[in-house]
């Protein structure tokens, strides 16, 4: 073999052992042992309360290059669906709203639990959904926090009426009463109110114009302190409805 022959398998064996950037993506961080931690994308700008924003997607990696996380990012905080995995399998799927200055109504007075983040203190997302997944990629309702929203039929007539079920899931507390705002598909000043006792609810509501509609609101949950007493609440969950049908 030759001197320059193995000069050039020695190359190849250093450049084919340096981890692969996809296109479009760049490393933020590495560990100490020069493992990737974060490589990221840059996305389009958003628009969000009149300021616009710098979006990222970004790919989070274990010291031994195993993908742990994924999801958009604004700054530090997550926004969307975040894709969490555990030893290459996925676990959890996890969706991020926007706190909006239309929505502070539903925030002000209230005390949200989870990842839950706040406007005075210069976040603007906090964990709508956190979902469980099994290895089937099938929802473990018993291990998930969420509201599963079932339409009856997802294209409705004209002048028949779409019926949906609320249903909602905590993993970590008692649910005992819902508030469901369902806002009207073309003025989200009107707004159906329902309070309930327990967390199930079929919605029902006649349709009068053609075409995808969308089903926004917020459920907002009562939550119990199931250690001590039931008859005690001790704060609120709050999930975003975005949800569309089609009317024919």
């Amino acid at each position: 073999m030759s001197r320059y022959t193995l000069i050039f398998i020695i190359l190849l064996l250093i450049f084919s052992c340096k981890e692969k950037i996809p296109e479009g993506f760049y490393v933020e961080k590495k560990y100490e042992n020069g493992k990737i931690n974060v490589m990221s994308k840059r996305l389009k700008d958003t628009l969000i309360n009149d300021t616009i924003r710098n979006m990222r997607f970004s790919k989070i990696y274990d010291k031994n290059g195993n993908l742990i996380e994924e999801g958009n990012f604004i700054g530090n905080e997550k926004i969307s669906n975040h894709l969490i995995y555990d030893k290459g399998k996925l676990k959890y799927i996890k969706s991020y709203y926007f706190i909006s200055d239309k929505d502070d109504i539903f925030f002000s007075d209230i005390k949200i639990f989870g990842d839950s983040v706040v406007k005075s203190n210069k976040k603007i997302a906090y964990l709508n959904s956190n979902i469980s997944i099994d290895t089937n990629k099938d929802t473990i309702f018993n291990k998930s926090t969420f509201v599963n929203v079932k339409f009856r039929n997802k294209r409705v007539k004209i002048g028949d009426s779409i019926i949906v079920n609320f249903t909602y899931y905590d993993a970590y507390s008692n649910i005992n009463n819902l508030r469901i705002f369902i806002f009207a598909p073309d003025n989200e000043d009107l707004f159906d109110f329902i309070y309930i006792l327990g967390n199930n609810y079929v919605y029902k509501s006649k349709v009068i114009k053609k075409g995808k509609i969308s089903l926004n609101g917020f459920v907002i949950a009562d939550i119990f302190d199931v250690k001590n007493s039931t008859d005690t609440i001790y704060g609120y969950k709050v999930y975003k409805l975005h949800k569309t049908y089609t009317v024919y």
